[in-house]
């Protein structure tokens, strides 16, 4: 993956967040269960863990988007940074509650989550506009009409 200076952007959640913005709520919560499973597959703590997660993040993710700013990038782009941000606080809580010890939250947050969320926001904007291409040929709705919601 990328690495910026020691940080490391979610280029997933971005695929997740453009997907979902692109073909609705239910897209994107499938996208986040399928890339939560293969996470949980790769190096989960359990399966169904990552899988629940990611899946609550992509529903949210694009439950929660303003259609008005789908146009402008700088919007999308706080908007990835801000829900790079809450997943991790809901990975936190999450490993929390299974009893995992972490570090203290706030130099959590400032030394990875915010600048992550960051390089989140910025990788977003390419992203978005490679997934808005891909599904400007309509081949899925043609055949299958899947709704946008």
């Amino acid at each position: 993956g990328l690495l910026f200076f020691g940080i490391r952007p979610s280029l997933v959640l971005c695929f997740i967040i453009c997907f979902g913005l692109q073909n609705g709520r239910f897209t994107g919560s499938m996208c986040g269960l399928c890339v939560g499973f293969m996470m949980d597959y790769l190096y989960g703590p359990s399966l169904g863990y990552y899988a629940i997660l990611m899946m609550i993040t992509g529903y949210a993710a694009c439950a929660f988007y303003i259609n008005r700013f789908s146009e402008n990038v700088i919007m999308l782009a706080v908007y990835a940074g801000g829900v790079f941000c809450g997943m991790q606080l809901l990975f936190a809580l999450a490993s929390s509650m299974v009893g995992a010890r972490m570090e203290n939250i706030i130099l959590l947050l400032l030394r990875y989550i915010i600048p992550s969320g960051i390089l989140t926001g910025l990788c977003v904007i390419p992203i978005n506009a490679f997934v808005r291409w891909l599904f400007g040929f309509n081949v899925m709705k043609k055949k299958w009409k899947i709704s946008t919601e």
